[in-house]
């Protein structure tokens, strides 16, 4: 399976748009969706625990449902304003925050299958 995205720095206002195309399918793929994820990373000063990690799932959107064959293409578009509390990414030395595309497929088995990719958000315009 390949997931391509068209761009991975995308307005707060705008949308997450590409493709997911099938090569082979050895799996028997029942669904596939996109979560959209946030984690929040604080360092600290302890040395047995330098930093904390938060991840939270803020949307979800369901691309497929069924059995994909052999060279399926599969378009997607989420547009990120529909998913509450979605700001823009924020880096520095003591404080993070950071979002993540996840692709997941789930077999008829139930066996669960994940892609990430990080995004970076941002606002075009000051509110």
């Amino acid at each position: 399976i390949k997931f391509e995205y068209k761009n991975t720095n995308i307005s707060v206002h705008g949308f997450l748009e590409g493709t997911v195309t099938v090569i082979t399918n050895t799996l028997k793929i029942n669904t596939m969706q996109i979560q959209l994820l946030r984690r929040e990373m604080v360092k600290t000063a302890q040395t047995h625990r330098p930093e904390i990690i938060n991840t939270e799932v803020i949307g979800k959107y369901e691309i497929m449902d069924g059995y994909p064959c052999d060279g399926d293409v599969i378009p997607f578009r989420m547009f990120v304003q529909s998913f509450k509390a979605v700001t823009n990414t924020q880096c520095n030395n003591y404080f993070s925050v950071r979002y993540f595309a996840n692709l997941g497929l789930i077999d008829t088995d139930g066996r669960r299958y994940f892609k990430t990719c990080e995004l970076v958000l941002f606002r075009t315009q000051i509110m």
